[in-house]
């Protein structure tokens, strides 16, 4: 310890003030406790000389047993151990800590150094004294049981909204009022528009791009980026969904923004998305392929990447790609995006002519309920999964590795409801295409196979994805050119 000089009897009492306040509590901020104890000094002749604080900051222990770093509080000690102060200034005990051991090196500094502290709900203590080393103790047990029923009384009150089907509590979210149930308007109807544009096919690129030049703009006022544009349509909430403690709820009183099989039928298409929601730049909307091509190799889809270069669009292997693949030596197969749509547009021209005949088969509406069932189980179980991945101690290598699992479950489960949606546009698909080919005059110079284009490309990717997926399956093997590109039909 450092010898400390005493100030002469005549000077006013050196008084450095602490204040402290967590996220949690509804105490006085750190400002208006600093003003407090200004006041206090003020009344009693002191002289403040310093002024330390932390905000925002427990002083409780987590479950671990660990602390968070406390900068104010280690600078206070620090400063009266070099004899800074004669006395320390507080609003309460309580603002020291909550669980005794930060307390119990304040007191040895104060019992080494001669120095006291004074608060204002608890008045002068001197803890070199047996009554206040005495006192103080028994503050510190009182403080604790309090910390104890605070929480034991907020996780109950949480409890009881959540059994009502309310949120129990956080920051407002887009689309939201701060009531965390009902429906902000003016922000809802660009929730929906996300969904829409995700339904479509467009890539989270170009829906963000939509959003911030028409005027959208996040809670805290601030333009969208991919990664929050992800999270709000990751929301079950959007849904009218409660997810509580990791768990789907049975009740919810949230409002609905979109139906909840819009809900689930977005997700399963966003599962191939990168989980941090970044994309690599302007993708043009025509990545309407994307986890229909599949890889000769290994047999896994293939996504839409742009080149090194940015300049062209390529099919690339999901499982390479991402580097799930566990063999390091295999071979995975790339396609130019461009060539393989043309190609696979032409052959859908040809499919056209020889099938547009094939009686309408209905949807099988049990096995698209059970896909969906399955779809929307999944999305509660990365919800799950997430929000455990973010609590400490757990395997984040064995919630990263479930994700993963998921995310290729949602790919199959998508591929194949977008077959069941084909086998019942297929053909009234085809023949609606081929009526309209057929309806009216050619213009000048203009070949049936351009209609056809035009029509084609005109139709919703998801409505092209459908047909498709109705007529053939395509694989891509090893080697160059088009020639390795096989149609096997459904």
């Amino acid at each position: 310890m450092t010898s400390r000089s005493k100030p002469s009897s005549l000077a006013p009492k050196r008084a450095v003030i602490y204040a402290r306040i967590s996220q949690t509590q509804k105490v006085d901020k750190v400002a208006d406790q600093t003003s407090q104890c200004r006041d206090l000094a003020a009344k009693y002749g002191y002289d403040v000389v310093a002024v330390f604080s932390d905000d925002g900051i427990s002083a409780s222990r987590k479950a671990d047993g660990t602390v968070l770093d406390r900068v104010g509080f280690d600078g206070l000690l620090e400063f009266l151990d070099g004899g800074g102060a004669d006395i320390v200034l507080a609003t309460e005990e309580a603002r020291f800590d909550r669980d005794g051991q930060a307390k119990r090196e304040l007191e040895f500094v104060c019992q080494t150094n001669g120095l006291t502290w004074h608060t204002i709900r608890d008045g002068h203590v001197d803890p070199g004294t047996d009554a206040g080393e005495l006192m103080s103790g028994i503050r510190v047990l009182m403080d604790r049981q309090e910390s104890r029923r605070s929480a034991a009384r907020r996780k109950a009150a949480n409890a009881m909204l959540i059994a009502k089907g309310m949120p129990s509590g956080g920051k407002r979210p887009y689309g939201f009022e701060s009531d965390l149930i009902t429906v902000r308007e003016s922000e809802a109807k660009w929730v929906r528009f996300m969904y829409a544009e995700v339904l479509k096919g467009t890539s989270l690129y170009m829906i963000r791009k939509a959003l911030n030049d028409g005027g959208a703009r996040t809670t805290g006022g601030k333009l969208f980026s991919a990664t929050l544009l992800k999270d709000t349509l990751s929301r079950p909430r959007n849904c009218g969904r409660l997810v509580a403690l990791g768990v789907l709820q049975e009740k919810s009183l949230i409002n609905q923004i979109v139906e909840p099989a819009v809900f689930d039928e977005a997700m399963g298409m966003l599962s191939a998305i990168r989980a941090d929601g970044k994309t690599s730049g302007p993708k043009p909307e025509l990545n309407w392929l994307s986890s229909m091509i599949l890889c000769a190799s290994c047999g896994a889809p293939m996504i839409s990447k742009l080149g090194a270069q940015g300049t062209h669009r390529y099919y690339m292997c999901n499982r390479k790609a991402s580097g799930m693949d566990s063999n390091v030596n295999r071979k995975h197969v790339i396609v130019r995006a461009d060539q393989v749509e043309a190609l696979v547009s032409l052959r859908m021209y040809g499919e056209l002519l020889s099938r547009f005949s094939a009686p309408p088969t209905e949807v099988d509406g049990t096995a698209l309920a059970q896909v969906h069932s399955e779809i929307a189980a999944n999305a509660a179980e990365r919800t799950n999964l997430t929000e455990m991945y973010l609590l400490p101690g757990v395997d984040k290598k064995l919630i990263a590795s479930k994700l993963a699992t998921l995310a290729t479950a949602d790919n199959a489960l998508n591929v194949k409801r977008v077959q069941l949606l084909a086998k019942g546009a297929q053909g009234g698909e085809l023949a609606i295409l081929l009526a309209e080919l057929q309806d009216g005059d050619l213009e000048p110079a203009e070949e049936p196979t351009e209609r056809f284009s035009a029509i084609w490309t005109a139709l919703p990717s998801e409505r092209r994805r459908a047909v498709v997926a109705g007529s053939f399956h395509i694989v891509v093997g090893k080697g160059k050119g088009l020639n390795r590109v096989r149609f096997i039909p459904v």
